[in-house]
């Protein structure tokens, strides 16, 4: 092998490293750049997935209110059911007296109208 081979050679070698390394380059520069864009859509979702979060926990929060004023009104209710049937129970137990009276009355007068007879 002549050193005008050798030289060549080295040429060769030279040019083919140095458009390995422009490759490389515009590879990292194209990466960079497709990891910039994965990056900014990415935060776009992001930020749209913390608005739809953030509703969410509004209308978590406004539901809340609302059942825990359903249940102070239940509870009203329910007091008030419970003395309505405590009342009617009552009223019930009253009239059952007042009928057994009712017929104990009416058996005497019966009693009664037969020995006038």
């Amino acid at each position: 092998m002549t050193p005008e081979d050798f030289d060549r050679i080295q040429a060769i070698v030279a040019a083919a490293e140095q458009r390995m390394t422009e490759r490389q380059e515009r590879s990292m520069e194209a990466l960079t750049a497709n990891l910039s864009d994965l990056r900014d859509e990415m935060n776009a979702r992001f930020e749209t997935v913390d608005r739809r979060f953030e509703a969410l926990e509004r209308r978590f929060e406004r539901t809340s209110e609302t059942l825990r004023s359903i249940d102070t009104r239940m509870g009203a209710l329910t007091k008030w059911a419970d003395t309505l049937d405590r009342d009617n129970l009552a009223l019930a137990n009253t009239q059952a007296g007042q009928q057994r009276a009712i017929d104990d009355l009416a058996a005497r007068v019966a009693k009664l109208e037969r020995e006038r007879r």
